[in-house]
């Protein structure tokens, strides 16, 4: 039963989750009322306690995954010579590699991510260096 629990993130479902860069969304609890818990009341408790901090902890790694794609693009655009068109424009103009995934908001002088795990704010942001902009 545990190994349904911890084991579903690596099913055809969550996998395509991944490689889209949506949200991970936990495979469906089993049914409370299995035989196994009758036997083993406290494996059952403790198996549905850690199905949701699976889903966060996963949730927080893509995060990761994308703050790295957004630090990427930072460093490609300080490669880049400065041509006059926007830093939006220098943006989107940037390789496929760093296309895949999250789009990259740029507000303010800065890029921006939207973040799944949202305890710490519902954005990450880096600032651009004035000569880049």
């Amino acid at each position: 039963m545990i190994a349904e629990t911890t084991a579903w993130p690596c099913r055809e479902h969550a996998e395509w989750q991944r490689l889209a860069d949506q949200p991970l969304t936990p495979f469906p609890p089993s049914p409370r009322w299995r035989l196994e818990c009758v036997a083993n009341a406290v494996g059952c408790i403790l198996n549905g306690i850690i199905r949701p901090d699976m889903a966060d902890y996963l949730r927080r790694l893509q995060d990761q995954r994308a703050r790295l794609n957004l630090m990427a693009t930072l460093l490609w655009l300080r490669e880049q010579p400065v041509d006059g068109s926007t830093l939006a424009r220098r943006v989107a103009a940037r390789p496929l590699a760093l296309r895949q995934g999250r789009e990259i908001q740029v507000v303010d002088g800065r890029l921006r991510i939207a973040l799944f795990d949202q305890r710490d704010g519902a954005h990450w942001e880096l600032p651009v260096p004035a000569e880049l902009r």
